[in-house]
């Protein structure tokens, strides 16, 4: 599921920096549960910073244990490192359990906007040129 908010949809992000957060919700969703799986993407603005969550709720109960495996995953790691790099006076990614069943992973980065979508190939708009999700 998507909720983006439409002022939100030409906001530009990194290029591929969702991907590996999708990836790693259904892999460890899908991958300890037999049952459904939920993942949803937003994006919510505060101040002049996006902040972008990926959840992935699975129907399992006591699906994350995160005491298992203290820090974070490679594809996480490698997430953190690159907003770090990108926006070394903002970028952050915080990610936990909110319930045993339910983990999150926020990206936080200042929120700009596209001059020429078309001509960026370092940053994308979030939900595509035309504002299409």
């Amino acid at each position: 599921m998507l909720d983006i908010p439409q002022e939100l949809k030409t906001a530009l992000i990194p290029s591929l920096i969702l991907q590996p957060l999708v990836e790693n919700a259904v892999k460890h969703g899908l991958g300890r549960s037999s049952g459904d799986l939920k993942i949803t993407i937003r994006a919510s603005q505060e101040d002049n910073r996006l902040q972008l969550s990926v959840d992935n709720i699975s129907e399992a109960a006591e699906v994350f244990h995160v005491a298992d495996r203290p820090g974070l995953g490679v594809g996480l790691a490698n997430v953190e490192h690159r907003i770090k790099a990108r926006f070394p006076e903002g970028g952050s990614l915080i990610a936990g359990p909110i319930s045993p069943a339910h983990f999150r992973v926020t990206l936080t980065m200042p929120l700009t906007a596209p001059v020429n979508p078309r001509t960026s190939t370092d940053r994308l708009p979030l939900a595509g040129a035309d504002g299409a999700v």
